[in-house]
């Protein structure tokens, strides 16, 4: 089993906290010949890693779910650093769109090596007044996501015998936050699920990274 966990917290606005996770990666291109597929990558977090990673020489795949010019304008920006970049609009939250998406990387680029399941809504409700529709509509996006992301690479994964799963979690599913239990379900739902994932595919060569953001500036 391969399982990592990273803690970053942000002072500033959340895109430099996504400079501030892919930094590291950016050295002498470790990812050339690579894909990497990040959801959520048409702004702030996502952007950011998601240039990171095309900094670091691997394609990548742009992934929003309304705004089609602002992943166009990110895959272009990829694009200025050598490497293939695709533009897809999928709701996350659709299992059907998920593995369409996954299945136009691999026509574009060959595979899915690395995925980053980063979308997430983040809403304060007091706890009595989260109805029903609207606690699994936090779940479908902020759980169910990472889910459907990872059962659509994994049987890529397996078959070349390398890949890595990222999920963005956050300190919410550690601390007590009275307006967003739905929220923090899902962020302890996430360790749970990689660790889970990490049991079963870590042997196979996939390995599992959960990184959380400690956001306290909104």
């Amino acid at each position: 089993m391969v399982l990592s966990v990273t803690r970053c917290r942000t002072l500033t606005c959340r895109s430099r906290l996504g400079e501030q996770v892919a930094s590291d990666i950016t050295s002498n291109r470790p990812f050339d010949g690579r894909t990497a597929l990040v959801t959520g990558s048409g702004q702030n977090i996502g952007r950011a890693i998601a240039l990171a990673f095309a900094r670091g020489g691997a394609n990548v795949v742009i992934n929003g779910h309304q705004n089609q010019a602002a992943i166009e304008s990110v895959a272009e920006k990829a694009r200025s650093f050598g490497v293939g970049a695709l533009a897809v609009l999928a709701d996350v939250g659709s299992p059907s769109a998920v593995q369409t998406m996954v299945e136009r990387s691999v026509e574009a680029f060959g595979s899915v090596d690395i995925a980053l399941s980063n979308v997430a809504l983040r809403l304060h409700t007091e706890f009595l007044d989260i109805s029903v529709e609207g606690w699994q509509r936090i779940l479908n996006a902020n759980l169910s996501a990472s889910f459907y992301l990872a059962r659509a690479v994994l049987p890529l994964m397996e078959e070349r015998g390398w890949g890595r799963i990222v999920h963005i979690s956050g300190i919410d599913g550690f601390a007590a936050f009275p307006d967003r239990a739905h929220n923090a379900t899902c962020k302890a739902g996430v360790f749970a699920l990689a660790k889970a994932i990490a049991v079963k595919f870590g042997q196979c060569g996939a390995s599992l990274q959960i990184s959380t953001l400690d956001a306290r500036d909104g």
